[in-house]
């Protein structure tokens, strides 16, 4: 693995990597400023010297491959025997841990696969797990009597249960109104628009999402609730329940976009025309860059005040932001393929 700096096709920062993310063959030009995301897109604390990468939760030390703190879960995997310490099952080649919370495992096809857990016990390769990935969402397939494929995406809640979004016939689920770190905004009802001759705005619904932007928003508001917990992000439109239904905004079709409000440093909600002046540019910008990382790169904000991917002056956005995957298979960013149940 290696990380690279480049402009104009001039390399101004090399890293080589080994497994357990310990740099190598370092290279930077010396006139740049000094970049200290390094392996994993996580920030190097280098101030005095100490040599830990942040990652949410705990701090890592990639010299040694242990963190600097007791795994916050270890009560819940008092079947797994290996340290409280260890990163990454002590094994950098097949799992990742992105947080600093629970390990995930890499197939072939480059898919993170989650070791699925309820709250109860989990048998994998011959070890029996607790809680593993408690916290967040993965995607996968049920199969109802007929063989007919129906994605899902399951939600793992704090205490190890779970909950389902099963995508109706055009292939999007609902996503929940409410959750840790999210609540959909404080004012304003669910667009209006008609369905099978039926017009009923709160039956219907706006906020009907494709499975793997569903996960993607659920495990980015997981880790953001990590890295500012005192900021509720308030959501608004996503998509209606058919995908083909225009809310009035030609992004919204796909259950691939999302609204969500402006805030400020303390996490209050901005509602109202211009609301973008007062959005704190520090936290709204790290959010759009972290968004970035789960395969949000179709962003809209207004005023040129926010720096991320996509346009940045979209006059429609003064008084909400937008994230959204591209309109291809939507890149899934520590999410799971869950193995194929049911069938």
């Amino acid at each position: 693995m290696a990380t690279q700096v480049v402009h104009h096709t001039s390399v101004l920062q090399m890293n080589d990597y080994y497994p357990f993310g310990m740099t190598y063959n370092s290279y930077s030009v010396s006139s740049m400023q000094p970049n200290v995301l390094l392996g994993g897109g996580k920030e190097v604390q280098d101030e005095l010297a100490i040599g830990f990468t942040d990652f949410g939760a705990r701090m890592y030390m990639p010299e040694i491959g242990r963190w600097n703190g007791l795994d916050l879960m270890a009560d819940n995997k008092k079947n797994l025997p290996l340290s409280p310490y260890q990163y990454a099952n002590n094994n950098p080649v097949l799992y990742v841990d992105p947080f600093g919370l629970d390990w995930f495992r890499h197939d072939e096809s480059g898919a993170t696969l989650w070791n699925e857990s309820t709250g109860a016990t989990n048998e994998f390769e011959g070890q029996t797990f607790q809680n593993v990935g408690q916290r967040f969402a993965w995607t996968g397939t049920v199969y109802d009597e007929n063989g007919v494929e129906t994605p899902i995406v399951t939600i793992g809640n704090a205490d190890g249960t779970t909950r389902v979004l099963v995508a109706n016939e055009f292939g999007l689920g609902r996503f929940p109104e409410r959750g840790n770190g999210f609540a959909r905004y404080s004012h304003g009802l669910a667009d209006v628009y008609t369905l099978n001759n039926e017009t009923a705005p709160q039956a219907h619904g706006d906020n009907w999402a494709h499975p793997r932007t569903a996960a993607s928003f659920f495990n980015l508001i997981q880790e953001w609730t990590n890295v500012e917990p005192g900021i509720t992000l308030h959501y608004g439109d996503i998509s209606a329940y058919d995908p083909s239904i225009n809310l009035g905004h030609q992004t919204h079709t796909q259950g691939r976009a999302i609204d969500i409000h402006y805030f400020t440093e303390t996490g209050g909600e901005l509602e109202g025309n211009q609301s973008y002046l007062n959005g704190d540019v520090c936290a709204v910008s790290s959010f759009m860059t972290l968004s970035s990382q789960y395969g949000f790169t179709s962003n809209y904000s207004y005023g040129n005040r926010y720096n991320h991917e996509g346009n940045t002056n979209h006059s429609a956005h003064d008084d909400h932001f937008h994230i959204g995957h591209p309109n291809q298979a939507a890149p899934v960013q520590n999410n799971v393929v869950a193995p194929n149940r049911n069938r």
